[in-house]
């Protein structure tokens, strides 16, 4: 279920919004002010979507996405803003400030409900990790977590299967070992079902393994234990850069979920 933040100085609109929103089973939170808003953003990670009004006391919509900006985990939320206005002046004063999307008000729910689902596309990219051993797996996450990107863990190929047909996977990070299915099989499984999602394999055979072994069994890259946080992310930049840049090498998963939109 989608997290959304929802920020409007007018009590009202504000209910009224999240009205129309939970009934469609989006997960809402509620701010009066930028203020407010930015203490939800740097305290609850797993926001999805922010749908925020341009003209509030204090500070504006546009402060708010300023501030996003200035943080790599905010600034890859996805934001709409809303205004009473709908002139020209004022739609490119609004895309120009670095918003993903704008909505006229009033507006009907089925309309915003489908700019929060064309943000969602765009948004946060989904990391799997499957990995058997518990400590290694846990590590992985918190780190992939701090970077912003939401992340989902398994500990078996089959489960993390499953994963992939219920969520949006962007990057899979596999260990080489799993139980019951090896990562190289997995790594096959995954190019032959889901096209190029990138796949990065973990390894302990750090003066052994190469990437040209790692291009042989289908994946994209490796990750040597004992493992660089700085190492991971990195790898993880690159593979989403080059999808963002290449999105037409990028297939959808099975769920028909765009992993990566096509440019407008």
């Amino acid at each position: 279920m989608a997290r959304i933040l929802l920020v409007d100085d007018d009590p009202v609109t504000l209910r009224i919004i999240r009205s129309m929103l939970q009934k469609r089973e989006y997960d809402t939170l509620g701010a009066n002010s930028v203020k407010e808003a930015v203490k939800l953003l740097e305290t609850d990670s797993s926001i999805d979507v922010v749908v925020a009004d341009i003209v509030m006391p204090k500070a504006t919509g546009f402060d708010l996405i300023k501030h996003m900006a200035k943080t790599p985990r905010l600034s890859a939320i996805p934001v709409i803003l809303c205004s009473s206005r709908g002139d020209k002046e004022t739609l490119m004063e609004g895309m120009g400030s670095g918003a993903r999307d704008f909505i006229v008000k009033p507006f009907k729910a089925e309309v915003l409900a489908a700019k929060i689902e064309k943000a969602l596309c765009q948004g946060k990219p989904g990391i799997l990790v499957i990995e058997d051993e518990k400590l290694i797996r846990d590590r992985l996450a918190y780190i992939i977590e701090l970077e912003g990107f939401n992340t989902y863990t398994a500990e078996t190929a089959e489960e993390g299967l499953r994963l992939m047909e219920e969520h949006r996977v962007d990057v899979v990070i596999a260990d080489i070992g799993l139980p019951g299915m090896t990562g190289m099989t997995f790594t096959e499984k995954i190019k032959r079902t889901y096209g190029r999602v990138p796949v990065l394999v973990i390894t302990g055979l750090s003066n052994q393994f190469t990437s040209d072994i790692a291009s042989s069994v289908g994946a994209d890259g490796y990750i040597t234990k004992p493992f660089r946080n700085t190492e991971i992310i990195e790898q993880l930049r690159n593979l989403i850069k080059e999808m963002r840049e290449k999105p037409q090498d990028y297939a959808s998963n099975s769920t028909g979920k765009i992993k990566i939109p096509q440019p407008e």
